[in-house]
């Protein structure tokens, strides 16, 4: 079977829900609620067609477009928002990082400006070598601590957890 992970990433974002943009790739975020656009969100990963990889962009998280965003959806304060979201991240980080073949990339962030963070990237063919890894990549997409934390706010609901896309292309 001819396997493109780019099709099987972009069929992932839509049937768990998420959203997904395509300026310079395509990405992977829980989209914002109203009073804001749709068209942008918590960004969870992206795919870099300059370097054929998905990547973390973490930075992201602590603009203050992002903070004052997420005050006026779920009423977190700037402090609330920052302490959550610092171990959130971290926590999400670890996980990409146990699938096997995410890595450091760039001179790391300090997020929030106060804790270093590195974003990480992996090779979109290395999710070919070790097919595991891509159910894995999904497994965390779906269930990291990011998306957990928006679905027990109210913010975004992912679905079909119980069917991986992954299970359509590769046999268990």
């Amino acid at each position: 079977m001819n396997i493109n992970i780019q099709d099987i990433a972009k069929e992932l974002i839509s049937h768990h829900g998420f959203s997904s943009n395509t300026v310079r790739g395509f990405s992977c975020y829980i989209p914002d609620r109203e009073p804001f656009p749709k068209t942008e969100g918590l960004l969870i990963w992206s795919f870099s067609k300059t370097y054929n990889r998905i990547e973390t962009q973490i930075q992201k998280y602590s603009s203050s477009a992002r903070i004052f965003r997420m005050k006026e959806m779920l009423g977190l304060s700037n402090e609330k928002y920052e302490n959550e979201f610092i171990k959130l991240i971290q926590e999400y980080l670890i996980e990409l990082k146990i699938i096997g073949n995410f890595h450091p990339i760039g001179s790391g962030i300090k997020l929030f400006g106060k804790v270093q963070v590195f974003n990480l990237a992996a090779d979109l063919n290395s999710f070919l070598e070790t097919r595991n890894e891509l159910r894995g990549l999904e497994f965390v997409t779906i269930n990291n601590p990011i998306v957990k934390f928006c679905e027990s706010s109210g913010y975004f609901i992912c679905r079909n957890k119980d069917d991986l896309i992954t299970n359509k292309y590769f046999i268990k």
